[in-house]
């Protein structure tokens, strides 16, 4: 047993390294922040009576597609010799997108929040939305 989770961990962390050169703290933040998003989806949609297989699915499409595309960034880097700014530009990127979408199923679950966070919230996602549609 103990071969073989040094196995799995030594074929994780090489993984890890070749993906994203190494295991950041921002990406285990947001390994973090992902399965948070993706229970308070849960308990918000449950709370709801709107809890869909579909919707689940989808969430966790969109989960896995996250560390894919840090792992596109981080090949920039590597390409273009950038450190790791575009591996950490779009690490941050997903992560207020986490921070944002767990604090709007915390609201849907019936959780107060505040009414300052709430537009500060509102103003992000126009922005965003604005910034998409600009592309």
């Amino acid at each position: 047993m103990e071969t073989i989770i040094k196995t799995v961990s030594g074929v994780v962390g090489a993984a890890a390294s070749f993906l994203w050169g190494g295991f950041p703290m921002l990406l285990k933040f947001l390994l973090i922040l992902m399965v948070i998003d993706y229970l308070s989806g849960l308990l918000a949609g449950w709370v709801g009576g709107k809890l869909s297989s579909k919707t689940g699915r989808e969430g966790i499409a969109r989960k896995v597609l996250m560390p894919v595309l840090v792992a596109v960034a981080h090949f920039v880097d590597v390409i273009l010799g950038t450190g790791t700014v575009f591996r950490d530009g779009m690490t941050i990127f997903y992560l207020v997108n986490e921070i944002l979408s767990i604090v709007e199923n915390v609201g849907r679950a019936g959780l107060p929040v505040p009414e300052k966070f709430k537009q500060a919230i509102h103003i992000l996602r126009e922005k965003g939305e604005k910034d998409k549609s600009e592309n």
